[in-house]
């Protein structure tokens, strides 16, 4: 049995809490996956999973499971690009900070499995779309932007985690005077956190919902002046004092972090052409290339 990849489909039903979204985020079937969480099971020697009818609930082994195997996949995820950093001739990939290690790694290692070799470089998300604009090889963004001279993938979306202090163990949130919902980046694109603020809000986030440099969104979280911080993917807090913050996903389906990569258009380099497929083929939630830039914001 492979276990990372087990681990991997235990790790989208915790995620997401319920097997048939769990099955449509992976891009699978439900039978198949609830057949290899039971395999994962009979293997450990534990139940993982309640199966309820609203969904799945951990068990205290499944807890225990989940913290170790997320571990284990991180390991392994750094060994990947440790075995890889030695590549010749890598084409520049720009990625914007916020993409999580697990899809770099995976970005990395995939591209040199398909015979190309891409070097990351962090950049936001508005300077990459220029810097490909002006010839700068390609990137990865957040979406919607205007798609004039450059070709796209189709859109992926990447889960958000929202972080908020244990209210019950601190007091009532109208007592704190905790306010507002902060995304966790140094310079996110207009348009992007203008779709993100409307899908909070929908989710009943406190607002107003800004962004702000991690440090800084900490600070305010854990001296109770703010209500919520949002991530891209699982947040780290590897720092002490931080129990009394509860971390949990959103539901892909109603809020989420949508990448494309990007080049451009008229792009002629066969290494970057090369690269651009490669990404694109390994990135989560792809179907395929798309010229028009599914996802994006038309002009005006």
């Amino acid at each position: 049995m492979d276990l990372l990849h087990h681990l991997r489909l235990f790790e989208a039903v915790v995620d997401e809490g319920h097997f048939g979204r769990a099955a449509e985020y992976l891009g699978m079937s439900q039978p198949p996956l609830s057949q290899a969480i039971k395999r994962l099971e009979k293997e450990l020697g534990c139940t993982l999973l309640h199966r309820t009818a609203h969904g799945a609930v951990l068990t205290p082994a499944g807890r225990r499971v989940r913290d170790a195997g997320r571990k284990l996949q991180s390991d392994a995820t750094a060994l990947r690009v440790i075995a890889k950093a030695d590549l010749d001739n890598p084409v520049r990939l720009m990625v914007d900070p916020v993409v999580p290690l697990h899809v770099l790694a995976a970005l990395v290692t995939g591209s040199s499995d398909r015979n190309t070799a891409v070097q990351l470089e962090q950049t936001t998300s508005d300077i990459a779309l220029q810097r490909v604009r002006d010839g700068d090889g390609l990137a990865l963004v957040l979406s919607p932007f205007r798609t004039e001279g450059l070709r796209s993938s189709a859109p992926a979306r990447l889960a958000l985690w929202t972080s908020r202090l244990d209210r019950p163990r601190r007091g009532t949130h109208r007592d704190s005077g905790a306010t507002g919902t902060t995304l966790i980046h140094p310079s996110p694109p207009a348009a992007f956190l203008a779709r993100l603020t409307e899908d909070l809000r929908s989710l009943g986030m406190p607002g107003p919902v800004r962004a702000q440099e991690r440090a800084a969104a900490l600070g305010e979280l854990l001296s109770d002046r703010l209500a919520v911080a949002v991530t891209v993917g699982r947040p780290s807090w590897d720092v002490p004092g931080i129990d009394p913050v509860l971390t949990e996903p959103l539901p892909r389906s109603r809020a989420a972090a949508t990448f494309q990569v990007v080049i451009r258009r008229d792009e002629r380099d066969r290494s970057t052409l090369a690269a651009f497929e490669s990404v694109t083929a390994i990135l989560p939630g792809t179907t395929g290339p798309s010229s028009s830039g599914e996802g994006s914001e038309p002009a005006p």
